[in-house]
């Protein structure tokens, strides 16, 4: 049963011929402390993935890690975890604190295992996934890959206006009148990126009073910042009603 599937909308007759893809940044967060539940299916994934293409990082809660000091990642997910780790509450800003520290870890990462595992990068990446331990992938990691190409230099974010009110209640009145929502499973380019790091504690004092800031964070500095976004996800999900995704069974596609 998966609650979220990373489902990039890829036709493979309009693939670009003869590019090079590029380098891409898969960056989990994870909530227990030992690998992906879905391991095998990603590891298949990662083996079709283009040589050298591959960035891959993992953020697990600190409480987890508490918990069980000495497991650490297995399998693919082997080496991912990076050093800084936090305590990730669902509905806080703490969730935005975990992926830039991802996003950070992956502007300055170098896989020293990239011989053994042919699709590990050895140069910065260029786009930046969001995913979690709910995620599989459903298509093939070149096709992926092409299309988050033939989009450059536009990030991967929802752009829906924000209408709930008690979620902007504390909020300044720019950020009020700028606001748009969407999950937190974005598809950032490099400039967008790179942007985000440097405006991390310029934004952060706005975001911590807000309602489910990781829906806010991505969309509205974006657009406050002029860099250019595609306005929809990679990923598929459908809506509980109950303030999560449906668990998706096989039969659904």
């Amino acid at each position: 049963m998966l609650s979220l599937l990373f489902l990039p909308v890829c036709h493979t007759h309009n693939l670009p011929k003869n590019n090079a893809p590029p380098s891409v940044a898969y960056l989990f967060t994870l909530r227990g402390v030992g690998s992906h539940p879905l391991e095998r299916a990603w590891s298949r994934y990662f083996d079709g993935c283009p040589a050298h293409s591959v960035t891959l990082l993992s953020h697990t809660d600190v409480s987890s890690m508490q918990k069980k000091p000495a497991t650490s990642p297995s399998g693919v997910f082997a080496g991912s975890m990076i050093k800084e780790s936090i305590k990730v509450r669902r509905f806080s800003y703490s969730m935005v604190r975990a992926r830039l520290l991802l996003l950070r870890s992956a502007m300055n990462s170098t896989h020293s295992d990239w011989e053994q595992r042919r699709y590990l990068a050895r140069r910065r990446p260029v786009w930046f996934l969001f995913l979690s331990d709910s995620c599989a992938p459903l298509l093939p990691c070149a096709e992926v890959h092409h299309y988050l190409e033939r989009h450059s230099p536009r990030s991967f974010v929802g752009a829906e206006p924000c209408n709930d009110h008690n979620r902007l209640r504390n909020a300044t009145s720019h950020i009020r009148q700028n606001c748009r929502t969407g999950p937190g499973w974005v598809g950032l380019h490099q400039s967008a990126a790179q942007l985000l790091l440097r405006k991390e504690h310029a934004y952060e004092p706005q975001f911590l009073r807000l309602g489910v800031p990781d829906e806010l964070y991505w969309s509205t500095v974006l657009l406050l910042e002029g860099l250019p976004i595609v306005g929809r996800h990679l990923t598929f999900w459908s809506w509980s009603g109950h303030g999560a995704p449906l668990s998706l069974a096989h039969g659904v596609f």
